[in-house]
């Protein structure tokens, strides 16, 4: 059985399993290994909302992390631009794919070995983005 949970169950749910280990010394599984998204060079923590990069930190804005994460979840799928838009920034899309662009620009920038040859994050022109399967 496979149970999605949004960012907020899954802190709860960290939450409990905290709470039971401190009251009944008993061991639980730790949500916080499925937490994380791997890929070849690249670590995207959910749990600590980090990026991991061979070992080093990649420090993103909170819009570029929730960027790299929409697209990550799904690697191979094409996402849109009004997808993007929408669960990015939970608002209706009004045709603004030049603010994507940018962050998804500023997202290569640092985390792409060579940004004129994206190695993760590829764009689907006139459609989108999606990220690499590797």
């Amino acid at each position: 059985m496979i149970l999605i949970l949004s960012e907020d169950e899954k802190a709860i749910l960290l939450d409990i399993q905290e709470y039971l280990r401190m009251k009944t010394n008993c061991k639980v599984i730790d949500l916080r290994r499925s937490m994380v998204i791997s890929f070849p060079n690249l670590e995207i923590d959910l749990y600590h909302r980090e990026i991991r990069q061979n070992e080093r930190i990649i420090k993103l804005t909170d819009i570029e992390f929730r960027i790299l994460r929409y697209l990550a979840e799904q690697p191979g799928r094409v996402f849109t631009y009004e997808q993007i838009y929408e669960a990015v920034w939970n608002e209706e899309y009004i045709n603004e794919k030049g603010i994507i662009m940018t962050h998804v620009r500023h997202i290569r920038e640092k985390i792409e070995p060579d940004s004129k040859t994206p190695r993760y994050i590829e764009n689907i022109r006139g459609v989108g983005y999606r990220f690499k399967k590797q």
